[in-house]
């Protein structure tokens, strides 16, 4: 009796896998290959060209958070000289912008805002000194990644494939975000663009694509095609522009290695000073954060440049009040500032006028 039973649930066991695998084949035989001449996997360079068209371009409101590579998530509030106005839609910016000449751009954010990275990813920023950290981050990057004199035409069709053939899901997608999410997650997946497509200028002409190869070169065609009003300071004068500028330069100058005190001149004490902190190595970061660095001891601080007119500050303020890197702690006039050499003067009541010259360092 026993035996018997055995042999049955073998049996159907048997019938279970056989049926299985004959199901998956004839699945897969159904599933019709798609052409390797029009499919796009996720390192092909008209993959990372799409993907650069779908960023989210962040520059319509740098009127307010001077920062193209991110945007405020509506709604938010800004002061406006002693008026608070809630800014909820696109049209809302774009009747400030063309009244800055009456606000003489006196904006300032009411925190905490939740801004809108080029990815779509979001952050919450809580207070000034986050924002002018990404500001510092972004803004010193001189690439622009973002591809904004093309746009496409929605809806686009697209069917994906895993890399055996042997499954095929096929979608439609709707805006930006959805055609960057997909392009960003194909993972061993191969796609194929239902053609035709159009896609738009940035004069409004609309051109049909027809293959992946007509949409590689068009949008190679167009990658520089219009300005795409990057401006951190959109409604400024250039002066205004030139100082921003100016910033990131000296951004990328003051950040790019560690830096070496080689003289203080601050009355008698000054050569004291100057040896007891030649042996620390000074670190500014572009998170705005500061190290001054002498073996294993590392003291921490933050810096910020500050402009006004001509005049370019550097304050300085390490978390300590211990002598000799406390001394560091004030703002500090730039004098000179190159690839080699930093240069600041900073002037009190109390303690004169103090110098400082630093020099590059290897680290």
């Amino acid at each position: 009796m026993t035996k018997f039973k055995i042999d049955i649930r073998s049996l159907l066991a048997t019938f279970f896998v056989v049926a299985l695998f004959t199901g998956c084949q004839n699945e897969y035989k159904n599933i019709k290959e798609p052409d390797k001449t029009v499919t796009i996997s996720a390192g092909d360079t008209i993959a990372d060209l799409i993907r650069r068209v779908t960023l989210r371009d962040g520059s319509f409101d740098n009127i307010f958070d001077h920062c193209g590579a991110i945007s405020l998530k509506f709604p938010y509030t800004v002061q406006i000289e002693d008026q608070l106005v809630q800014i909820k839609f696109l049209n809302d910016i774009e009747a400030i912008l063309q009244d800055t000449a009456q606000y003489e751009d006196d904006f300032e954010l009411v925190f905490p805002v939740t801004v809108i990275y080029s990815d779509y990813s979001e952050s919450i920023l809580t207070n000034e000194e986050q924002l002018d950290a990404l500001q510092v981050q972004y803004n010193a990057d001189t690439t622009d990644d973002d591809i904004e004199c093309l746009d496409f035409v929605y809806p686009i069709n697209l069917c994906s494939y895993n890399t055996l053939f042997q499954d095929a899901n096929c979608t439609t997608v709707e805006n930006d975000f959805e055609l960057y999410s997909y392009f960003s997650n194909l993972n061993d997946l191969v796609v194929e663009i239902g053609y035709p497509i159009q896609v738009k200028t940035a004069d409004n002409s609309i051109i049909t694509i027809n293959d992946n190869i007509e949409l590689e070169n068009q949008i190679n065609t167009y990658i520089n095609s219009c300005d795409e009003n990057d401006d951190v300071d959109p409604g400024d004068d250039n002066d205004s522009i030139n100082s921003v500028d100016d910033v990131v330069s000296d951004t990328l100058l003051l950040t790019s290695g560690y830096w070496k005190i080689t003289l203080l001149t601050a009355g008698t004490e000054a050569p004291e000073d100057t040896l007891s902190i030649s042996s620390f190595l000074i670190k500014f970061n572009t998170d705005l954060t500061v190290q001054a660095v002498s073996g294993s001891n590392i003291i921490a601080g933050t810096w910020q440049f500050s402009n006004y007119d001509s005049l370019k500050s550097l304050s300085i303020e390490f978390n300590t009040e211990d002598a000799p890197v406390e001394w560091l702690n004030a703002e500090w006039e730039i004098l000179l500032l190159n690839n080699d050499t930093l240069e600041l003067q900073s002037e009190t009541d109390t303690e004169g006028i103090k110098n400082i010259t630093m020099s590059k360092s290897t680290g």
